[in-house]
């Protein structure tokens, strides 16, 4: 059956170590059970659902005393946190979230540690406004509420955070929105760091869908961060009508330990681009790997795209630090527009603008060549500029 017209005004608070007991698969490759599913309406389901509501905040953790929750998947969403999509009418539509998310004082590890012979479990820590990691179709569907992860939080495992959902596999996310805030301090020890004011990572398309949430990551990335506008990191074929409005600026400091790939509407993408529109600014001021290179713009950091149309770009972007402690092997920074690098041959860019301003206010390390470009950063590929 499915599940409709469900309203929740009560706050949800987990103040205490959660550690469920998890078994392993037959073949003993990983193991499963032990999720830990928290959300305003429903933690796990394989239903369709329509016309949520939630009003009550979500807290794990209290600032004066810290608390640890390890899970083989830690989901946590304001309406839904992991969702199955078992059958084929499974849909997420008209949904709307307005609790908070905050998260204090409070080691969140998505994966037990294997303790007999087998490969390492596969699970993550996910965090999503509307749903955490659903693997149905998200539509109609708008987050208000602000996600917070204070300084002294960590993530142990690699980290998917978005307004709307922190990561989708293969299903299209279409005229959805995001207002909420977020704030992301800490650390993510234990693998890569997606953040995206939609999504944090997804395979799937996404359609339509704006961002106007600020997003402020101040806290230490053990290795990648993949940020952007409306998703860190995406693989999927199509990108077409989003917008990163005014208000979803994005600041970026703390240090990142890898590469950095950061967008106005995603972090890197490899599909086709089209009417994307990024009028939020962009702060970088943070510290950067000695080893590894630096991609930043408008549109999108990374592209491996053949095919980007009718994107604009009108917010500001500003390098205003991007030192490194040590090391002496020269990498790049890439600042632009539209696309910090070009990374694929035969890429026709038509009908693409950018009227930010670029700008770098202070010195960049003298261990990066940097290239700054209106429509592109750096490529050393054949592409084609029409009307641009």
């Amino acid at each position: 059956g499915s599940a409709t017209n469900l309203i929740n005004r009560g706050d949800i608070n987990v103040y205490t170590n959660v550690t469920p007991t998890a078994t392993w698969n037959t073949t003993k490759t990983h193991q499963t059970y032990g999720k830990i599913d928290i959300a305003g309406i429903c933690g796990y389901d394989t239903k369709a659902k329509s016309d949520f509501q939630n009003y009550g905040n979500i807290t794990i953790g209290k600032t004066d005393s810290a608390i640890s929750i390890t899970g083989n998947g830690l989901h946590i969403g304001g309406l839904v946190s992991y969702y199955s999509n078992t059958l084929a009418t499974t849909n997420l539509t008209e949904n709307i979230n307005k609790g908070k998310i905050t998260i204090n004082n409070a080691t969140l590890n998505g994966t037990f540690t294997p303790t007999v012979e087998g490969t390492a479990n596969p699970w993550t820590t996910c965090i999503g406004g509307i749903a955490a990691y659903p693997t149905g179709n998200l539509s109609n569907s708008k987050n208000e509420g602000a996600i917070s992860l204070d300084a002294t939080t960590t993530i142990a495992t690699a980290a998917y955070i978005g307004g709307v959902s922190g990561k989708v596999v293969d299903d299209t996310l279409s005229a959805v929105k995001n207002s909420g805030a977020m704030t992301i301090g800490g650390a993510v020890t234990g693998g890569i760091t997606y953040v995206g004011g939609i999504v944090g990572n997804t395979t799937g398309a996404i359609a339509t869908s704006e961002n106007s949430g600020t997003i402020n990551i101040s806290g230490t990335c053990s290795t990648d961060l993949y940020a952007g506008g409306v998703v860190g990191h995406t693989t999927a074929t199509e990108l077409s009508g989003v917008k990163n409005n005014v208000g979803g600026a994005m600041t970026i400091g703390g240090t990142i330990n890898g590469q950095s790939y950061i967008g106005g509407i995603t972090g890197t993408y490899a599909g086709a681009l089209t009417s994307c529109e990024n009028h939020g600014n962009i702060l970088f001021n943070g510290t950067c790997a000695s080893n590894k290179s630096f991609y930043i713009a408008g549109i999108t950091g990374y592209s491996t795209s053949t095919a980007i149309t009718g994107c604009t770009n009108t917010g500001d972007i500003t390098i205003d630090k991007c030192s490194v402690a040590s090391g002496s092997t020269e990498y790049m920074v890439c600042l632009s527009g539209i696309v910090g690098y070009q990374a694929t041959n035969v890429a026709t860019f038509k009908n693409c603008s950018n009227s930010g301003t670029l700008q770098i206010t202070k010195n960049v390390s003298s261990n990066f060549v940097t290239r700054v470009g209106g429509i592109i950063g750096g490529t050393n590929k054949s592409i084609t500029l029409d009307n641009c």
